[in-house]
């Protein structure tokens, strides 16, 4: 069985955008990647595209 270090584990809950635990999370849409909302919400106001795989954010 695979087993995730408590890294691995703090990582995915991370925003990459600010790289902080994740407060309230919003899911990007259409890739369902996730973000803390505020982050996201300041990221879409310049540049409506997800930070990880560029994907225009509806």
């Amino acid at each position: 069985p695979s087993r995730t270090s408590k890294a691995e584990e703090a990582e995915d809950t991370a925003c990459v955008i600010c790289q902080e635990t994740i407060s309230e999370k919003a899911v990007a849409s259409p890739c369902g990647h996730e973000y803390d909302y505020i982050c996201i919400l300041t990221w879409v106001e310049v540049k409506p595209l997800c930070p990880l795989c560029k994907v225009a954010i509806e």
